[in-house]
């Protein structure tokens, strides 16, 4: 039913969001992405942009798998009451555990976004990314969030962003999306 997206860099998503609208932003990715260093949207800050732009509300966003912030991007986090799951609380829940958290908090939402930045995953199973975070997600765990994901009716739009193909390895991290894109459809 819905669009997906695939770009470059996770500003794409800063695009797509705000001519797409919907209510609510699901974000898997390694980096909080609220890093404001330009005065325009980049991968660093594009989600910061969103919210302080008032394009999306705080209390409609929600982070998954973050791992490697500054710790002013956790400060905004926690100042704006941002929702966020760090790997560490993934791996001391557990992945069934933290699921049902996120299928409540976006069951409340008319319409959802989800943007996938593949680093989210370790790099043992997607090496294709601009910045290499160690201790993600495996792909097995990304593809289980992403078919629950596919059976909710408020999913309307997707994007998947930072593979680069130049960095990967034997094709994995493309080979990844493509499996998620399959998964999505």
């Amino acid at each position: 039913d819905g669009d997906l997206f695939l770009g470059g860099d996770h500003s794409i998503s800063y695009e797509t969001f705000s001519n797409n609208k919907c209510e609510g932003l699901l974000v898997f990715d390694a980096h909080p992405d609220v890093y404001q260093e330009f005065k325009t949207a980049t991968h660093l800050d594009w989600l910061k942009f969103l919210i302080d732009e008032g394009k999306v509300k705080a209390s409609n966003v929600m982070l998954v798998g973050i791992r490697s912030f500054h710790r002013k991007e956790i400060d905004y986090l926690k100042g704006k009451n941002i929702k966020f799951i760090t790997m560490k609380q993934i791996y001391e829940s557990g992945v069934s555990e933290v699921c049902e958290s996120i299928m409540e908090f976006v069951s409340k939402l008319n319409s959802l976004y989800l943007s996938i930045d593949i680093d989210v995953l370790d790099p043992a199973y997607a090496p294709g990314v601009g910045y290499i975070e160690p201790g993600g997600l495996t792909s097995r765990e990304l593809i289980y969030f992403v078919q629950r994901f596919k059976k909710l009716k408020n999913l309307k739009k997707v994007d998947i962003v930072e593979i680069n193909v130049d960095k990967d390895v034997n094709n994995m991290t493309s080979k990844l999306a493509a499996k998620i894109i399959y998964e999505l459809t």
